[in-house]
């Protein structure tokens, strides 16, 4: 992985966790997001300049949104006197603290039922009945004392006697994954990116929605396993690297993504 892709690094992470279809095929017929240019290739975003500066978390969760995941961005207050002041998606330690209990104790299924004609604002207090989601942290490494400066990672466990977080850091080449303090961690997203001049923050991570099991309404024939994933047969899917379009639209697509202004 280079350096500056942990943006796009964890978003492959959690695409694939989320069982997203990249609408191409990475290896024979496997629809997995193998590696960075698999998403890139298809972006309005340079893979050059990606590589070079990595993204902001408005490009994250631009590209998230163009894969099809389903998102909720939040940054926190970065004074206690500025709590009256601050913006709709400006939030508190403790709201924090409980989207990282929430996103550790009840991830998404991607097997669940009735997931059709879900909104996002379901999940703003999940249950076993509505799903889940995970969470990823735009954080800068410097307030924890690590080398380097913008970074994102997703979290992956809590622990209650010690308010700690578990980052599942994909630099792997730099840092293990390590236990931090939430208060930790939600400080270290308050310092803002000099690109966007913005605090960074954490972003809720949900699957899309997918058909109910079942029948076909009005007919007997069964859903296929295609319909039932959302996707299309493997054999209308084209070849990751080839260049060949997913739909005709798709250039025009990637010339006005919003993601790139």
């Amino acid at each position: 992985m280079d350096p500056a892709y942990c943006g796009v690094s964890t978003l492959i992470l959690i695409l694939n966790a989320l069982a997203i279809d990249p609408n191409v095929r990475w290896r024979g017929g496997w629809r997995w997001y193998g590696n960075e240019s698999m998403l890139l290739e298809r972006c309005c975003l340079e893979e050059e300049r990606v590589r070079r500066e990595g993204i902001s978390l408005e490009q994250y969760c631009g590209l998230a949104r163009c894969q099809g995941a389903a998102l909720v961005m939040k940054r926190p207050i970065r004074l206690e006197e500025e709590i009256a002041e601050c913006s709709d998606e400006m939030y508190s330690l403790e709201e924090f603290r409980r989207d990282v209990i929430n996103a550790v104790c009840m991830p998404p299924s991607i097997d669940w039922d009735g997931a059709d004609n879900i909104e996002v604002d379901a999940y703003v207090h999940p249950s076993r009945s509505n799903g889940g989601f995970f969470l990823v942290a735009s954080f800068a490494r410097s307030s924890l004392r690590q080398t380097g400066d913008g970074h994102f990672s997703p979290i992956a466990a809590y622990h209650p006697p010690t308010d700690s977080c578990l980052v599942l850091d994909v630099a792997r080449f730099k840092y293990s994954p390590f236990w931090v303090p939430v208060k930790d961690l939600y400080d270290a997203m308050i310092p803002a990116d000099t690109v966007t001049e913005k605090s960074r923050g954490w972003i809720l991570m949900f699957p899309p929605a997918k058909a109910s099991k079942g029948k076909r309404r009005g007919t007997e024939k069964p859903i296929s396993t295609e319909e039932l994933e959302g996707k299309r047969p493997a054999a209308c899917v084209p070849l990751a690297g080839t260049g060949e379009l997913i739909c005709p639209v798709e250039r025009i697509k990637i010339e006005y993504c919003s993601v790139k202004k």
